[in-house]
Parts: structure tokens; C-alpha cells; sequence
């Protein structure tokens, strides 16, 4: 494995790790959501 392949590499893993905390956040972002849905249904 040369130089550029281990970059190449790291960059993948990364890549990897941001697109899994992006869908961690949606999936906050859904689940807070729902929450506020069903406080506001608890005031309707």
C-alpha cells in the first residue's frame, strides 16, 4: 500500500463516518418531531 492508497483510505473512512452522523441527526431531528407533534395533540 503506498502513500496515496492509505490517504485514499482515511478519506473513504471519513467520508463513511460523516454520512453516518448525518442520518444520526435526521433521525433526531424526526424523533424531536413526533415529540412536538404529540405535545401539541396533548394541548389541541
Amino acid at each position: 500500500m503506498t502513500q496515496m492508497d492509505g490517504a485514499y483510505a482515511d478519506e473513504k473512512a471519513v467520508v463513511k463516518h460523516i454520512d453516518e452522523i448525518a442520518e444520526l441527526e435526521s433521525s433526531i431531528d424526526a424523533m424531536a418531531e413526533r415529540k412536538l407533534v404529540m405535545k401539541l395533540d396533548d394541548f389541541a
